[in-house]
């Protein structure tokens, strides 16, 4: 009986089919494995950027500006008493006159308004913010400090943390939990994201109600004008961008409004606003308090 099997040449035929079809395999599961690597890097790359967001927005809605309600009370009680009195001496005035044309009027009373002392400040520039906030959080048991802070971000270059010969442009967050007179000075700092790219600020000023400004910088201190000089914006807007030098990778890019829902600001009339049209513009806040937009 004659014997059937594969010749040679089969065999080598069908050990290269098998051979190309095992590369083919392999280079479909490295690829695979490459995409989900890459895929992996970007979506933690996304939520440390998401996470230093959530810090910053964290901060900016705690955003504290202190004015004494008493003060604010007592120079509105002084002025509305002085205008009675005014009112009632020129009735007098106008009274004695129709009996005796020659009385004379006394000398009008004057009050001079209280001044407080603001120690809370709102500096902000095109990429860097300092502030006062009530965000600070005890690390320590009975550590002597409240929820009061100062709090600053901006950007220096820094060492990478696995790789410490590697350097980029990173995002610092400062801390402070005593308020001084230099809000940008103080506490200490951290490394809040590495790689950045971008870092812009922009800030809502407290304009009338049929306008609504954003502004590149805000000083609440004497460096800053009379829409934010003592005053706090009704809202930052944050752009944040990180792109990884040494990888070929798409940057990635958020930006995000944060509302301030506590400037406490006094009503801001702009200085081309008459007495007439200053109606219409409203209360953005008084020495009370006020809400965000």
């Amino acid at each position: 009986m004659s014997k059937k099997g594969f010749t040679l040449l089969e065999l080598i035929i069908s050990i290269g089919i098998i051979a190309t079809m095992g590369l083919f395999t392999t280079q479909a599961i490295r690829s695979a494995f490459k995409k989900r690597k890459k895929v992996q890097t970007q979506i933690e790359r996304l939520a440390e950027v998401r996470s230093a967001l959530n810090v910053i927005a964290r901060d900016i809605r705690k955003a504290f500006h202190y004015q004494d309600i008493n003060i604010a009370i007592y120079n509105a009680v002084q002025e509305e008493r002085l205008k009675k009195k005014e009112e009632e001496k020129k009735k007098n005035s106008s009274a004695n006159t129709e009996t005796s044309p020659s009385t004379e009027t006394s000398s009008t009373e004057t009050f001079t308004p209280k001044k407080q002392r603001i120690v809370t400040q709102f500096l902000g520039g095109k990429d860097q913010i300092s502030f006062t906030s009530l965000s600070y959080i005890r690390t320590q048991k009975d550590e002597m400090a409240s929820d009061q802070a100062e709090v600053g971000y901006y950007l220096k270059d820094c060492k990478g943390r696995f790789n410490k010969s590697h350097k980029s442009q990173c995002l610092w967050r400062r801390i402070s939990p005593v308020i001084d007179d230099n809000v940008e000075e103080g506490g200490k700092s951290m490394v809040l994201l590495e790689n950045v790219s971008k870092f812009e600020l922009k800030y809502l000023a407290p304009t009338n109600a049929d306008h609504l400004e954003w502004k590149e910088e805000w000083y609440s201190n004497e460096k800053g004008d009379d829409s934010t000089k003592e005053k706090f914006p009704h809202a930052v807007e944050i752009s944040l961008e990180v792109k990884d030098k040494n990888k070929k990778s798409h940057p990635i890019s958020i930006s995000r409004v944060v509302p301030i829902p506590f400037p406490n600001n006094e009503k801001y009339i702009p200085p081309s606003t008459t007495s007439s049209s200053s109606e219409t513009t409203p209360q953005s806040g008084t020495s009370g308090g006020s809400n965000g937009p």
